[in-house]
């Protein structure tokens, strides 16, 4: 298993991403940092707890209950934008051939 970062002083937490699309490393960014008034990080808890509970009914011992996520969706450019939280599932990214030697 991964070992996850360690908590910043100033951070929440932290979580392991299964995967973005596109591509953020592909791409060259290591992070994206997105800022929200507080009126919208309610939003956004209120988004995520709804999307968790329905994902909590789910029967994790199967493996669409396994694969059971959350999906969310950033729209916009760096003058705004939005976030929306979607139910989604984690589904498994083919491995791309890189060559012989890496």
């Amino acid at each position: 298993m991964a070992k996850t970062a360690a908590k910043e002083k100033d951070s929440f937490g932290t979580l392991t991403v299964h995967h973005t699309n596109p591509d953020l490393q592909h791409r060259g960014l290591k992070g994206v940092n997105i800022v929200i008034s507080f009126e919208e990080g309610l939003k956004l808890h209120l988004a995520l707890w709804q999307a968790l509970a329905r994902l909590s009914t789910f029967n994790r011992a199967t493996k669409a209950g396994k694969n059971a996520a959350v999906h969310l969706r950033l729209f916009g450019g760096t003058t705004g934008g939005t976030i929306t939280v979607f139910q989604g599932t984690l589904v498994q990214r083919a491995r791309r051939s890189r060559g012989a030697g890496v």
